[in-house]
């Protein structure tokens, strides 16, 4: 005999499961006024349940996907300017004013 009840996967999990602003705000490392100006942006995606704000974790976790890529970028092209400048090629007391 088999069973009706067939259990989520892990990519069913994150669609269903939310956070709050509180929880996202600490997953992101960024202060909750912050977040909140993310959601009032609508750079996050949010719904309203009840009275809080909640945010579904897929959401969430690409959100910051897409943010930690663009730091990454950010900063190799600051290291590659750096190079190019031959910043890397003195000590800081050397370029000191």
């Amino acid at each position: 005999m088999s069973s009706l009840y067939t259990p989520p996967n892990n990519e069913n999990l994150q669609k269903i499961q939310t956070v709050t602003t509180v929880q996202a705000a600490e997953i992101l490392n960024v202060s909750q006024p912050y977040l909140i100006s993310l959601i009032s942006n609508g750079e996050i995606p949010s719904h309203e349940l009840e009275t809080e704000k909640k945010i579904f974790l897929k959401d969430l976790l690409e959100y910051k996907k897409v943010r930690d890529a663009k730091r990454k970028e950010g900063l190799q092209e600051l290291t590659n300017l750096s190079q190019e400048l031959g910043l890397y090629d003195y000590s800081y007391a050397e370029i000191e004013p």
